[in-house]
């Protein structure tokens, strides 16, 4: 096909065709869609470009506008317009139940598409691109999620919808109504995403890998939203309350699904009606209850300057000095949703969201990354899911597949100012410098240690600030479990 671009105005490309093809999709299949900043800029704003065969549009001439909904509501957004955007949709994938039945879980179906980052000097200023694009273009490289392992291409990529629940066969699972999965080690998940197959490294079942968290997740999202600041857009529920002051202040009541804990005011106000939370003798230990929902919150009951929090499940007796305290929100919150991005009742940081079909891609819980293991700051990077493993270093080494990337990660803690880039390993964006702040650059935290490490992002539910979509904890040995670290499904056919 030939054509002239004789306009791009408002996003609206003029286009006058020289042949008679009928391929109505061709424009958009050769429009890149990308964000750009000035490199070394502080400002975590990115600049919107648009590019059609070298034709370059930026800023607000590309016409492209990004909004979120909250709960039922309906904005508009031009990337629901865009097939790798606004095509991601929900799909339920059967899997074998282990009795000769079947389970299904809901993934996020995602088109395939092609990324290319490239530096240029303009006049002086030297910008930094991210781009994507529906065809693999000049240096355009492919996410390894739509790369089959005999190098052909698949044409979708699925991510869980939800955070990973884990059924009654230890089988993990993408599906609403369900408390995610946490205290369970990486190993672990990894064990029961395979066993909804083949049960062993064969399996076509993983948990989120870098390639598909960096590739899938933070790149589009950025685009989209033109910021590295994700937390601008969506705060996540990650300012929930875990304190050590939240206590039991009176005797609750045991009612089975009317359960209560009485506690002063100021801590009730710090919890909100729906969420879950735990009860234990100590703050996170789940002694007394967990994966609670709260029914009421009534200030000032049963006296002035106390208030009652009830909760449903089997009867248990609070007492006074029993520790509340928040846990991750159950799946499907934002099911009824009818904007491809919303809030869950609002911004605050009490709530969680979905973009695009994922629920809560980062907060609420601290999500498990495979394919990466680090030591001394070293990451080691694996392409092939089927060799992904917690083996320990040797010498400062681990085994093969790993490989070492070329850059080392910063060795202090602190906010993410810039990320490492190894172009055998593109995806592999892991923090190279700190020195930013909560609203600078990366705008979210980055946690480290010496010696062996696993992977963790996006942070839990009560970080605030620190968390975000960019917030690396590199910090924890491998296995490390907790109460507020998880898992995310994925699914490569």
């Amino acid at each position: 096909m030939g054509f002239n671009i004789t306009e791009i105005a408002n996003g609206v490309l003029n286009v006058r065709l020289v042949d008679d093809s009928s391929d109505v999709n061709f424009i958009e299949k050769i429009t890149e869609y990308g964000v750009r900043e000035v490199v070394g800029q502080s400002s975590s704003t990115l600049e919107r470009v648009m590019r059609v065969k070298g034709q370059l549009t930026i800023g607000s001439n590309t016409g492209l506008t990004a909004a979120v909904g909250t709960d039922d509501s309906v904005v508009y957004n031009s990337f629901d317009h865009i097939h790798i955007f606004g095509d991601r949709k929900k799909v339920s994938i059967e899997a074998d139940d282990g009795a000769g039945g079947k389970v299904a879980n809901t993934f996020v179906q995602v088109p395939k598409y092609y990324i290319k980052e490239e530096w240029i000097n303009d006049g002086g200023t030297v910008y930094h691109y991210i781009w994507m694009c529906a065809s693999k273009l000049d240096g355009y490289r492919l996410p390894l999620p739509f790369l089959k392992t005999d190098g052909s291409e698949r044409d979708y990529a699925y991510i869980g919808a939800y955070e990973a629940y884990l059924d009654s066969n230890s089988k993990l699972r993408s599906i609403s109504g369900q408390f995610p999965k946490v205290t369970y080690s990486r190993a672990n998940f990894r064990t029961a995403a395979r066993k909804l197959d083949t049960a062993d490294s064969s399996s076509k079942y993983q948990i989120t890998d870098v390639a598909e968290y960096v590739d899938l997740v933070q790149i589009p999202m950025m685009i989209e939203f033109a910021t590295k600041n994700m937390q601008s857009i969506f705060v996540g529920a990650s300012a929930m309350a875990y304190s050590d002051s939240h206590v039991a202040t009176a005797d609750g009541v045991a009612s089975v699904g009317a359960n209560t804990i009485i506690v002063a005011n100021a801590t009730g106000a710090s919890f909100v009606v729906g969420q879950t939370i735990g009860i234990g003798t100590s703050r996170g230990g789940n002694q007394i209850a967990s994966d609670r929902v709260i029914t009421a919150i009534d200030a000032d009951t049963p006296s002035a300057g106390s208030t009652t929090i009830t909760y449903d499940g089997t009867a248990v007796q609070t007492l006074t000095g029993h520790f509340v305290y928040s846990l991750g929100w159950k799946s499907g919150r934002l099911d009824g949703a009818l904007s491809s991005s919303a809030l869950d009742t609002d911004n605050s940081g009490k709530y969680g969201f979905a973009w695009r079909g994922i629920e809560n891609p980062y907060a609420n819980i601290w999500k498990n990354i495979d394919g990466v293991k680090i030591v001394d700051n070293q990451a080691w990077i694996c392409t092939d899911p089927s060799q992904y493993d917690d083996a320990a270093s040797s010498g400062g080494n681990y085994a093969y597949p790993y490989q070492k990337l070329s850059y080392v990660n910063t060795l202090a803690n602190g906010y993410v100012k810039t990320l490492g880039f190894d172009s055998r390993f593109p995806f592999a964006k892991l923090p190279s410098a700190i020195g930013a702040d909560n609203a600078t650059y990366y705008a979210d935290y980055y946690y480290q240690a010496t010696g062996d490490r696993t992977a963790f992002v996006g942070g839990g539910w009560n970080g605030g600030t620190y968390y975000g979509l960019f917030c690396w904890y590199l910090n924890f040995t491998l296995g490390y479990t907790d109460i507020n670290c998880g898992a995310r499904l994925s699914y490569r056919p």
